[in-house]
């Protein structure tokens, strides 16, 4: 397939499509039986593009891919889900929990650069996924979607 079926035209990174297709890869090659995935939400871009514009709003999610792109590295796949979401599946043998912990701090030291007029907050839900339990990956996702917007509480303000 071509590969730009599975671009983010913005950000370079891979979109929905092309998520799903690498899950839908693992799952059929049997490798890695679980999965821990994270979304990703940027906090207020409605805002930085109200107050800043849309190429602010831009910026500020290809900003973001790239901390996700360098901070995730090989250890696992990223991508853009939505407006303002990111996802990312690492295999069991990666401490997820830490990887998160090194986004945040890109997170900070990016803000303390003050490049950008505004500050990059985000916030982030995660869950295992279990190939042998749930075999249809886009039904996760949105699952997950779901839980990101009634649990704002786990957003970084």
């Amino acid at each position: 397939m071509n590969n730009g079926y599975f671009t983010d035209n913005l950000t370079g990174i891979n979109n929905c499509d092309g998520f799903i297709n690498s899950i839908d890869e693992l799952i059929s090659k049997g490798e890695n039986r679980v999965l821990q995935i994270a979304m990703v939400h940027i906090n207020r871009l409605g805002k930085i593009n109200q107050m800043f514009n849309f190429h602010e709003g831009d910026n500020a999610l290809k900003d973001l891919a790239k901390i996700l792109k360098e901070q995730v590295n090989q250890t696992g796949h990223i991508a853009r889900y939505g407006a303002d979401e990111f996802l990312i599946a690492v295999s069991s043998e990666y401490n997820l929990d830490e990887i998160l912990k090194k986004i945040d701090r890109a997170v900070d030291l990016f803000n303390t650069k003050k490049e950008r007029p505004y500050q990059l907050k985000i916030g982030f839900i995660q869950e295992p996924f279990s190939i042998d339990l749930e075999h249809n990956i886009k039904d996760f996702l949105s699952k997950l979607n779901e839980k990101i917007h009634q649990h704002d509480w786990n957003l970084r303000k």
